[in-house]
């Protein structure tokens, strides 16, 4: 089995609920985060097999997908979004190290996406009907964008 090697790693700022990313999109925030990662990586886009991004608060679609092509990447780079409450982000990175020990892909982005001030309201009740929302004091601060670059192990590679 091929090893793998993490090249780079970056992250976006961390910002209030409705602060100074309340106005961008998921894909708007993780795209520079991405360029910067393969930037400091020595890649081009062109070199990368696959994205995968982790994301909770979203409304569905295929985050992964939009940040991908947002970015420039590739569009056979088909984008692979994990929807998980709890460490999204580090499943990102392992199935990222498992595609390319496996030899399926030589270059994976890898890590998790979120806004907190673009997730959907979701309103819940409590027995007694009164609403309650799942906004907390722990939603206060804007999702991180944590951008991880494997690569094949190889004998020769830069």
């Amino acid at each position: 089995m091929v090893g793998s090697v993490l090249l780079s790693a970056r992250r976006s700022p961390i910002v209030p609920r409705n602060g100074a990313f309340a106005g961008l999109s998921i894909e708007e925030i993780a795209a520079p985060i991405v360029l910067a990662a393969l930037n400091d990586a020595g890649l081009a886009v062109d070199e990368v097999d696959e994205l995968i991004a982790a994301n909770s608060l979203g409304a569905g679609g295929n985050p992964a997908r939009i940040t991908a092509l947002h970015a420039g990447l590739p569009e056979r780079v088909a984008g692979l979004t994990i929807d998980r409450q709890c460490v999204g982000g580090l499943d990102a990175i392992l199935l990222a190290d498992a595609l390319v020990r496996s030899g399926r892909c030589d270059v994976v982005v890898a890590g998790g996406v979120e806004s907190y001030s673009r997730m959907p309201l979701r309103f819940k009740t409590f027995s007694d009907a009164r609403p309650r929302s799942n906004l907390s004091k722990r939603s206060s601060r804007l999702g991180r964008i944590e951008t991880l670059i494997w690569r094949r192990r190889r004998t020769n590679w830069r």
